[in-house]
């Protein structure tokens, strides 16, 4: 069985950069990460990935977008 035959299945998913930018935008309406977090069902490390990195699993991406209004 030949490797390069296997397509890889992605673990991580992009935000576009006008979703990257809308969540940070997003975030400044709370006084505190956790805030954000708690408004948005995910964990306040895991949005601080997100807003660093600007990827994340695809469940969380999704959160995240139906939050913004882009999903």
């Amino acid at each position: 069985m030949d490797a390069s035959t296997i397509a890889r299945k992605r673990k991580s998913e992009p935000l576009s950069k006008r979703e990257h930018k809308a969540l940070k935008v997003y975030r400044t309406r709370f006084s505190t990460e956790v805030d954000c977090a708690l408004s948005i069902g995910i964990d306040r490390l895991v949005l601080g990935r997100v807003i660093l990195v600007g990827s994340g699993s695809p469940e969380t991406i999704g959160k995240i977008r139906k939050v913004l209004g882009t999903a």
